[in-house]
């Protein structure tokens, strides 16, 4: 969903692709009633007629369909941040993680939490020093914690708040569930 957001896409239900389908069968110079065809008139259905419906679990502020729609703003949203995505494996970073990264002109670095706190240190100082971009450090907090260990993984949170500083933020390290 992140990724669609950030890509201009519209969001609608698949309802939505059944009628342009349906559209497309339409014989040409076809009766008005039925609709018109997409071979004489490339007209879509229009998409506020097949919006899903909200999650019960959505908080109220994001309940407006305003949000959702295409806004050129989001397009490079992302442009400023550099993420190090922490990993259990380097090479296990999910896929959708780095699909809305990247659809929001962002950069990432995979980090494998087993690498230790000394190179994290490096990776941290070379993410703010190369790209002149704010860092954000992402990573599943439990399964971390649960790979490393209480102390190593107190020593990685007070390494990545010293040296990630986002003003205004709430957190630095959050769940990327």
């Amino acid at each position: 969903m992140a990724s669609s957001v950030l890509s201009l896409c519209k969001i609608v239900k698949p309802e939505w692709l059944v009628e342009v389908l349906r559209l497309g069968h339409l014989p040409r110079d076809n009766n008005n009633s039925d609709g018109t065809s997409l071979e004489d008139h490339f007209i879509l259905p229009a998409e506020t007629k097949y919006r899903p419906t909200f999650s019960a679990s959505l908080l109220p502020e994001y309940k407006k369909f305003k949000i959702w729609e295409p806004n050129e703003d989001r397009i490079k949203i992302l442009s400023r941040f550099r993420f190090i995505c922490l990993q259990e494996k380097a090479t296990d970073l999910d896929a959708d993680l780095k699909e809305v990264i990247r659809h929001g002109d962002g950069s990432y670095e995979a980090f494998d939490i087993h690498s230790g706190v000394s190179k994290f240190h490096t990776v941290l100082t070379r993410a703010q020093a190369k790209e002149g971009k704010m860092t954000v450090v992402v990573g599943d907090t439990d399964s971390m914690h649960t790979a490393v260990g209480n102390d190593q993984w107190t020593e990685y949170v007070a390494k990545a708040k010293r040296y990630v500083c986002v003003p205004r933020r709430k957190a630095v390290l959050t769940d990327n569930t």
